[in-house]
């Protein structure tokens, strides 16, 4: 039963799930050969040992206010086991550390198991499901293909700088997604998309000659949000798909082409989406994780 449950926490997206899984995963690395840094840097794809053990801490301090935000959580309780964590790891000597000794502490305090029982509670209040890495890369070329593209654009240049910065938040999230998860995404995905909304009232005629590639934009951003809710892929349960986003962007497309004022084709996609319920963008009944007690018990088992 452990593998299933292990094969659960993966498909989570919390910072909990994620940083569970770094430590169930590095826990194989028993050799007294490997160092903490380096191990780490394998493990999270970082720069090099230092960026490794920061981005450790990072995960460490969203995971934390994950689980103080968890209404069956002792807060004190909450505080004990990631100060013991942070004294365990200590980033001063974390990176010349040999990982063997920070598995053997990691194991003796039982970090592990609290790390599951939080994140079973948090995702049955706020299910998060990760994304497979394919979707991640084919997501990060396609939005720093829409950079470049409107680096070449004739749209203003101050509309071209709010959507860069809006496009490169997006791609760091994907970059940074082992640390930021889907959340992560979702914040800087939405952020755009708001933004644009907004812009929407002041695009000139001039930029509306641009139209192709802010509707790209849009629809490549409405597609990705409207993947990021889909359960994960086991025992009959759904995982977000890149066959599935393009199926989105093409179906928002689709819409949007019949409609020479972008702000008018905003609205009606917008009032597509909210229409349709998780059954609809699904197609069937959406299905989620067990809850918490019920990976609890298969953890026993």
């Amino acid at each position: 039963m452990r593998s299933r449950l292990e094969s659960f926490m993966k498909k989570q997206s919390s910072a909990l799930s994620r940083l569970e899984t770094i430590f169930r995963e590095t826990l194989r690395y028993d050799h007294e050969s490997y160092e903490a840094g380096d191990v780490l840097k394998q493990e999270l794809n970082s720069q090099d040992e230092m960026q490794a053990c920061l981005e450790l801490f990072e995960l460490i301090s969203l995971a934390q206010r994950e689980a103080l935000k968890i209404e069956l959580s002792n807060p004190d309780d909450v505080r004990q086991l990631f100060s013991d964590l942070v004294s365990v790891l200590e980033i001063q000597r974390l990176s010349n550390t040999q990982w063997i000794t920070v598995k053997n502490a990691v194991e003796r305090a039982r970090i592990i198991p609290l790390l599951s029982s939080y994140a079973s509670h948090l995702y049955k209040d706020a299910p998060e499901v990760s994304l497979p890495e394919d979707i991640l890369e084919n997501l990060l070329t396609e939005f720093e293909s829409l950079i470049d593209k409107v680096r070449h654009s004739g749209l203003d240049q101050s509309l071209q700088l709010i959507l860069i910065e809006h496009l490169e938040a997006i791609c760091s999230s994907i970059r940074r997604y082992s640390i930021v998860g889907t959340k992560g995404l979702r914040v800087s995905t939405e952020a755009l998309l708001g933004n644009l909304s907004i812009q929407i009232h002041s695009i000139n005629k001039e930029n509306q000659n641009e139209n192709p590639i802010l509707k790209r934009i849009f629809s490549s951003s409405m597609a990705l949000i409207s993947i990021l809710g889909l359960g994960a892929d086991i025992d009959g349960f759904l995982i977000p798909k890149l066959q599935t986003f393009n199926q989105r962007r093409e179906a928002i497309e689709a819409i949007i082409s019949d409609y020479d004022d972008l702000q008018e084709a905003v609205g009606i996609v917008f009032k597509s989406f909210q229409k349709l319920d998780q059954k609809q963008l699904i197609g069937h009944e959406p299905k989620y994780l067990p809850e918490a007690k019920e990976l609890n018990s298969s953890e026993e088992e």
